[in-house]
């Protein structure tokens, strides 16, 4: 199993930024990723107390402002890499005669359950209301178009 600073070392190699060790500036806490207390609240009743390499290096840029391309193996957190600072700037925001402020598309019916998920467990401190909307062929009809 890698080292913590080694996980940190190679997120920064994929994201083209300074490989030295010493350049890297490990985030060992939620609390130091600059989001909300209710996030934060959030993120320990869910058992979390440290970001995963993808999201320290994610949730800072995104809080930001910044656009953010992360690539990372399946179970490292990408999903809360987002949904996290999302959820804080919708927050923060202010919303208009029920109109929708944002819009994830997902490749796999799967994926869209984990963000919803993702959602209602971390926002859950906030008055933010979410739909998860599923389309496409039923379940079975995908096996029929392969005949």
């Amino acid at each position: 199993m890698p080292s913590r600073q080694a996980e940190y070392r190679d997120i920064r190699k994929i994201s083209g930024r300074s490989r030295h060790l010493h350049d890297i500036k490990v985030i060992m806490h939620f609390s130091d990723l600059g989001l909300s207390r209710e996030i934060l609240s959030a993120t320990s009743d869910a058992g979390y107390t440290e970001p995963t390499p993808i999201q320290a290096q994610a949730i800072p840029h995104i809080l930001g402002g910044k656009d953010v391309l992360g690539c990372a193996q399946t179970g490292t957190g990408k999903t809360a890499s987002f949904t996290l600072p999302m959820i804080d700037m919708l927050s923060r925001g202010r919303a208009r005669a029920r109109m929708p402020r944002s819009l994830i598309l997902t490749p796999t019916r799967e994926l869209a359950t984990q963000v919803s998920e993702n959602f209602e467990t971390y926002g859950k401190y906030h008055k933010l209301t979410m739909a998860l909307l599923i389309g496409g062929i039923g379940m079975g009809g995908g096996a029929a178009l392969g005949r």
